[in-house]
């Protein structure tokens, strides 16, 4: 029986001898009184450019499914971010798993639902988007999932009833007594919540936190707009940018651990050449192989980038000719 003892079907015990681990869960016992605010502002001119010549090649692809494949790796190289408090107790996620929200029509009254991924580091950038776009699909032609199924049954209970189930619910939760399925058919048992609010068209906001379930993390993301940055000889240009919100549980891992993972994605931004492998294989390959990687995309986007200029002075002079003409 898990009631009695410290296992737990979706996570290890986390054993390593930090006594903050131990207290921390006693004095900070929510999520939410335990969460810590970071807003982080990206450059998204790399991805973009990404993006449109993958499009011109034929191959379509978005902002989410190069966030999800950051996602991918980050918290493929960063195991603490994938831990979680529960029962007073730190536990490290036996698996990566990937909330999100999708909504069938963008209209007030349509229909939206969470959505689950699961990865374990072998996926490269195809596959995310095949499988990103597939549960996507399957929920705009109406499949319900086994997680709609079960909100939809308990919904319709009486409210006495459906009050003693909560509670019975979050004792299972505490203690580790939660079933598999039922820990498939509650959408709040995963490791991040990923809400891309930029589609909608608006900023990226903070989340609160969910007290039930083993989520630590929520991230959202806003929408595309242009900001003024400093270049190096002192001149103004204008970036396009996105800003990332993270609501975290500060229990899972300390601020310092925090920083430098959310740092490692600036990585993955710049150079979304990177993803088109996946993490387990980026990390066999080993750091020259990703040095040398990001070495040729920089020369191939200088020589581009001198290419469109010499075609930007070739316009401007049949231009003059024009006007002298």
């Amino acid at each position: 029986m898990y009631l009695f003892t410290k296992k737990r079907r979706d996570g290890e015990l986390v054993s390593d001898g930090d006594i903050k681990h131990i207290v921390l869960p006693y004095l900070m016992r929510g999520r939410n009184e335990s969460c810590v605010y970071l807003r982080h502002t990206i450059d998204v001119d790399q991805m973009q450019n990404f993006i449109r010549k993958n499009r011109r090649e034929g191959r379509r692809i978005t902002m989410m499914h190069l966030l999800m494949a950051t996602l991918n790796h980050l918290y493929y190289l960063r195991p603490q971010l994938n831990r979680f408090i529960a029962g007073r107790r730190l536990y490290q996620r036996k698996d990566f798993e990937i909330l999100f929200e999708v909504k069938t029509e963008m209209r007030d009254d349509a229909y939206s639902s969470t959505s689950k991924l699961k990865f374990d580091g072998s996926e490269d950038l195809n596959e995310i988007i095949t499988r990103t776009d597939k549960i996507i699909q399957d929920i705009r032609e109406g499949r319900e999932k086994t997680d709609d199924k079960f909100i939809s049954i308990t919904s319709k209970l009486p409210r006495w009833f459906l009050r003693a189930f909560a509670q019975i619910l979050t004792f299972m939760d505490f203690h580790g007594l939660m079933g598999e399925k039922l820990m498939e058919a509650i959408p709040l048992y995963a490791s991040v919540f990923f809400s891309h609010i930029g589609s909608l068209g608006g900023p990226a906001p903070y989340h609160h936190l969910y007290e039930f379930g083993t989520c630590s993390l929520f991230i959202t993301i806003g929408k595309v707009y242009e900001r003024p940055k400093r270049a190096l000889d002192d001149s103004i240009e204008w970036k396009r940018c996105v800003d990332i919100c993270i609501t975290a549980d500060e229990r899972i891992c300390d601020g310092f651990y925090l920083m430098k993972s959310v740092k490692m994605c600036d990585e993955f931004f710049e150079f979304p050449e990177l993803l088109e492998y996946s993490p387990a294989e980026l990390k066999k390959l080993g750091d020259d192989f990703k040095k040398q990687l990001i070495k040729k995309t920089r020369s191939e986007r200088k020589n581009n980038d001198n290419k469109s200029s010499r075609e930007e002075e070739f316009l401007d002079g049949l231009e003059e000719l024009r006007q002298e003409n």
